[in-house]
């Protein structure tokens, strides 16, 4: 694409539905940082917390990384309720 003149970038978000109706969605960017900045008035309109994490592939990797971190979460919650059941707690 670059030598066609095109510049790209990785821009996955976090904030769902609610952010994306609020424009406060996170934006995690992946690119060259003169295309970051220059696409930077668009990402200002779609969220409140942007930021450059490095080359292409970046955001990407950011994005999965959030991801692990929700879904262990998740996970935590899960257990934390058989335990609690098994403990005999009344939920």
């Amino acid at each position: 694409a670059a030598g066609k003149g095109i510049r790209v970038l990785d821009a996955p978000v976090s904030g769902g539905e609610a952010g994306a109706v609020e424009a406060v969605l996170s934006i995690m960017v992946g690119g060259a940082p003169e295309d970051f900045d220059a696409a930077y008035p668009l990402f200002e309109a779609l969220g409140k917390t942007i930021v450059r994490c490095g080359p292409h592939g970046a955001g990407q990797t950011v994005k999965a990384a959030n991801q692990l971190i929700v879904a262990v979460n998740i996970q935590a919650c899960a257990e934390a309720v058989v335990f609690l059941e098994k403990s005999g707690v009344d939920l």
